[in-house]
C-alpha cells in the first residue's frame, strides 16, 4: 500500500510513487528456521498502534501455505519503531528482501449509451461457436475486479455459488475454506489508503462492484450473461459460471496482496480461469512468483494488456505466465487507445462494448478490460469442450485460431480471437519461447533460445531475430522440418558482433493444413551499467509531518540500494533501504530523525542486465519546509461528490460557489449542482436532471458569461446562462466527443473545449 505525498513545489504524486505501508518480507534460511517464532511475538513492539492487528502475518489467512507462500511474509509498517524493527530483523539476516506491496489502477473508458447489438458477438464467430458449445457450469471463470452486481437480472443464474455456505448456517464457516458465508465468493479489498465512499475497509462475503458507473460487472456480463432469457445480452459463455473475487475499491484501485488472496482462493475453489481487467507499470517479485505458480498449477491467467496506446508494458500482461490481451476495434484493427507491442498474445473486441452494468443496467464500454474478458470467455468455451486442456495448449490455440494477423506486424500478437475457429481445432499442441523472459536483459556474447515447439501435424519449426522494435530485416536462425522440440535449446544468437539495442526474437511453426502459429520475445542487449541522470533532496509532507524525499534518476530501469552513514561517523552505517521495483525513477522518503543521523548516501544501482553502478556520496540535509496554514473545518456542510477544482461567480455577485457531482448512494457520479456560499451558509442553486462531471468552465462564446463544461463518458455538454443568473440552458451538446477543459488556444476571447 502507498500514501500520497506532496512535494514543496506544490506537487501531488500520482498513484506510482505512493509510499508502501504494507511490505512483502521475504526469509533467509536462518530466518525461515525461525518463522514461528517471528509469527508468535508478531504484535507491533509498539504500543501505538490504533488496532491490535500483527506486525508479522502469513500472506493467506489460512492454515494452508503453498510453497511459493512459506519464505514469504506480510509485515505492516505503521510507526517508525515498525520501522526499526524490520531494520533490526534486516541486520540479524533473518531478512532477505522487504518489497513494498503494490496496487493496480482499474484503466477503462466507461458511459451509459445503449445500443441494440453486440456487434463482437458475430465478429469473433459466437453464433457458429455455440453450434458446438455454449459453455459447460463446470468451468468456473474467476473475476478479480471492482466486484460483480451479482443481483442483475442477466447475470443471477450463472454466479457461482458455495453451495455449503448457501445451505449452511448463517456465521459459521461451514466448509472449513477460512471464509464465513463466502456464497457468491469474497471482498478481499483492504485498502485503508485507498480511502473512498465505498467499502474499502474489512474484508467480507459481500463482493458488490461498486466503481462509479461499473467496471467488474461489465466484465462478468461480457463472459457469461445469460442468454435465452428476453432481456438484456448475452455472454460469450452464458453456461459457464462467474466467480465474484472483490479486490477493487469503488475508485478501482486494486492492491496486490487482496489480489494475491483472490488468486488463491480462486485455485483452494475450483476456478480455472482468472480474468484480470488491471495492471501497472510496476509489480512486485511475490506478485510475479504467485502468478507463475499459479500458471504452474495449470490456472489460466488473462489480463488486459492497458490502454496507453503506446508499447508500454503493463503488468501482469507482461508475465509471460498470463494471456495479454489488446483491443480491436469494429473493423479488427488495432483500437486507437490499446496498449501494444511483443508481449501482445491476441486481440479481442475492446471498442464499444455493450454489457451489462449494476442496478439492473446496461452500458457500452471501451478498453482492454473489456477485451480480457472475451479472451477469457473464449478460454472457457474451449476447457468446456476439452477438460483436460493445458494452459500453454489453450494459449496457442487462440493464437492460432486468430484471424487477421499481419506477418509482418509483431506488436498486434497472433490477431483477433475467433472463437469459432478455435474450437474447430481438433488437436493442439505448444509454442512458447522459455527463455530468455520477457522484456529481460542481456550482457553476454552468447543468447540461448530455449522453448517448446510440438503439435501431432507439425511440419516445420522457424527461429529468427531482427534488430529493433519493428524490425525492417530478420536473420534467420534456423528452419526445420517434422522436428519436434520440448522444453529444448531450440538455437542460439551470436550477440558479439551486436550493438547494444532491442533484439525481437521470433519463433514460429507451420503445420500440415498451411496454419502458422508464432511468439515473439522482446529482449534489450545492454552492456553497459545504468548511468545516473541526476539526483535530488526536496522537501515534502508525509501527512502533517514534514521529510525529505530523495529522487534518483537514471537511464535504464534500476533496482536501487541506498546506504547511509552517519553524519559524525562518516564510516558507520546508519540503515540501508532496498527499492526492487525496476524504474527509472525512484524515491526515497526519509523522516526528520533519520535525516538528523545520516550525512550522506550512496546509491547502488542494478540494471536487468546485471550491471551496477555505485554514486558518489549525496550530503542529505533537511531544507527548510513551507509551512502548513492551520485549517478550521466547518463541519459537514455539503454532500460527498466530485468536485470542480476551483471556486466560480456564474452569476457575478461576488459570492463564490462550488461545482459538485453528487454521489449517488451506490457512490456513483450523480446530477451536478451549484452551491453558493452566503451569510456562512451554502444554498443550492441550480441542478442538472441527469449525472454528469464537472470538467470545467469558462467563457466558449465570448458573451462575457462564464459557461459550464459537463462530461459523462463520450458524452458532454456546455450549460450558459444570461448576466446574474446561472448556466441552466445547454449551448452545445455532442454524444461522441470526450472532453476535457476549456482553453482559449488561439486567443480570440472565446475558449476552445479540448
Amino acid at each position: 500500500m502507498r500514501i500520497l505525498i506532496a512535494l514543496i513545489i506544490g506537487i501531488l504524486f500520482l498513484p506510482p510513487f505512493l509510499q508502501a505501508k504494507t511490505y512483502f518480507v521475504k526469509l533467509t534460511p536462518a530466518g525461515f528456521k525461525k518463522r514461528t517464532e517471528l509469527l508468535n511475538n508478531a504484535g507491533s513492539p509498539t504500543a501505538l498502534h490504533k488496532k491490535s492487528l500483527p506486525l508479522l502475518k502469513t500472506i493467506l489467512n489460512t492454515s494452508r501455505q503453498p510453497s511459493v507462500l512459506r519464505h514469504w511474509l506480510q509485515m505492516e509498517i505503521r510507526t517508525e519503531q515498525d520501522k526499526t524493527y524490520l531494520q533490526s530483523l534486516q541486520a540479524q539476516h533473518l531478512i532477505e528482501k522487504a518489497e513494498p506491496a503494490g496496487y493496480f489502477k482499474i484503466k477503462s473508458f466507461t458511459n451509459d449509451s445503449l445500443v441494440d447489438q453486440q456487434w463482437y458477438l458475430p465478429r469473433i464467430g459466437i453464433p457458429q461457436a455455440w453450434d458446438i458449445t455454449a459453455g459447460d457450469s463446470s468451468v468456473i471463470v474467476g473475476v478479480i475486479d471492482t466486484g460483480v452486481d451479482y443481483r442483475h437480472p442477466d447475470l443471477q443464474a450463472n454466479i457461482w455459488r458455495n453451495l455449503a455456505e448457501l445451505h449452511g448456517q448463517p456465521g459459521v464457516d461451514d466448509d472449513g475454506n477460512g471464509y464465513v458465508d463466502d456464497i457468491y465468493g469474497w471482498d478481499f479489498t483492504d485498502a485503508p489508503n485507498f480511502a473512498d465512499g465505498g467499502d474499502y475497509l474489512n474484508p467480507d462475503p459481500d463482493p458488490m462492484d461498486e466503481f462509479s458507473g461499473g467496471h467488474g460487472t461489465e466484465v462478468a456480463g461480457i463472459i457469461a450473461a445469460v442468454r435465452n432469457n428476453h432481456i438484456g445480452i448475452s455472454g460469450i459463455a452464458p453456461r459457464v459460471k462467474i466467480m465474484v473475487l472483490r479486490a477493487g475499491t469503488a475508485s478501482g484501485y486494486l492492491e496486490e496482496d487482496d489480489v494475491i488472496r483472490a488468486l488463491f482462493y480462486a485455485l483452494d475453489n475450483g476456478a480455472r480461469i482468472i480474468n484480470m481487467s488491471f495492471g501497472d507499470v510496476y509489480v512486485s517479485t511475490l506478485f510475479h512468483d504467485v502468478l507463475h505458480y499459479l500458471w504452474q498449477q495449470g490456472m489460466v491467467l488473462v489480463s488486459s494488456a492497458g490502454n496507453s496506446g503506446s508499447n508500454q508494458v503493463f503488468y501482469p500482461a507482461g508475465f509471460s505466465a498470463t494471456i495479454a490481451v489488446g483491443a480491436s476495434d469494429s473493423q479488427d484493427r488495432l483500437a486507437s487507445f490499446s496498449s501494444f507491442g511483443p508481449v501482445l498474445d491476441v486481440l479481442a473486441p475492446g471498442s464499444k462494448i455493450l454489457s451489462t452494468a449494476p442496478e439492473n443496467r446496461y452500458a457500452t464500454v471501451n478498453g482492454t478490460s473489456f477485451s480480457a474478458p472475451v479472451v477469457s470467455a473464449e478460454a472457457a468455451l474451449l476447457l468446456s469442450r476439452w477438460p483436460q486442456m493445458s494452459n500453454e495448449q489453450l494459449r496457442t490455440i487462440l493464437k492460432g485460431s486468430a484471424s487477421g494477423h499481419e506477418p509482418q506486424n509483431h506488436q498486434i500478437g497472433a490477431g483477433v480471437v475467433n472463437a469459432f475457429n478455435a474450437l474447430r481445432i481438433k488437436m493442439s499442441g505448444v509454442l512458447q519461447i522459455d527463455y530468455p523472459p520477457p522484456q529481460s536483459s542481456v550482457a553476454g556474447d552468447v543468447l540461448p533460445v530455449i522453448g517448446s515447439a510440438y503439435h501431432p501435424d507439425l511440419k516445420s519449426v522457424q527461429l529468427s531475430y531482427g534488430i529493433g522494435i519493428n524490425p525492417e530485416q530478420w536473420t534467420r536462425l534456423l528452419t526445420t522440418d517434422y522436428h519436434f522440440f520440448l522444453a529444448d535449446t531450440i538455437s542460439e544468437i551470436d550477440l558479439k558482433a551486436l550493438p547494444d539495442t532491442t533484439l525481437l526474437i521470433h519463433l514460429s511453426m507451420e503445420l500440415l493444413n498451411g496454419q502458422v502459429v508464432d511468439q515473439v520475445r522482446a529482449v534489450r542487449i545492454d552492456r553497459t551499467p545504468p548511468e545516473i541522470l541526476s539526483t535530488s533532496v526536496v522537501p515534502a509532507y508525509e501527512g502533517t509531518e514534514p521529510c525529505v524525499l530523495l529522487r534518483i534518476h537514471s537511464d535504464d530501469p534500476v533496482t536501487l540500494h541506498a546506504e547511509f552513514y552517519d553524519a559524525r561517523n562518516p564510516g558507520k552505517l546508519l540503515y540501508v533501504i532496498d527499492q526492487p521495483d525496476e524504474t527509472r525513477k525512484h524515491f526515497i522518503k526519509i523522516n526528520r530523525e533519520q535525516v538528523s543521523q545520516a550525512g550522506q548516501v550512496y546509491f547502488t544501482l542494478k540494471n536487468a542486465s546485471g550491471l551496477q553502478t555505485v554514486s558518489p556520496a549525496v550530503a542529505v540535509s533537511f531544507p527548510e519546509p513551507f509551512r502548513l496554514n492551520p485549517w478550521n473545518s466547518m463541519g459537514k456542510v455539503l454532500p460527498a461528490g466530485y468536485l470542480l477544482p476551483f471556486t466560480t461567480d456564474f452569476n457575478g455577485n461576488g459570492q463564490k460557489e462550488i461545482v459538485i457531482s453528487q454521489y449517488t448512494s451506490r457512490h456513483a457520479f450523480g446530477p451536478v449542482r451549484i452551491y453558493e456560499f452566503t451569510n456562512g451558509r451554502f444554498f443550492s442553486r441550480f441542478a442538472t436532471e441527469q449525472p454528469f462531471i464537472p470538467r470545467d468552465a469558462g467563457d466558449v462564446n465570448g458573451d462575457g458569461q462564464t459557461d459550464l463544461l459537463l462530461g459523462f463518458g463520450q458524452y458532454c455538454r456546455i450549460m450558459s446562462g444570461d448576466a446574474g443568473t446561472f448556466p441552466n440552458r445547454i449551448l452545445w451538446e455532442d454524444s461522441s466527443f470526450w472532453a476535457a477543459k476549456i482553453a482559449d488556444t488561439d486567443q480570440d476571447g472565446r475558449g476552445e473545449v479540448i
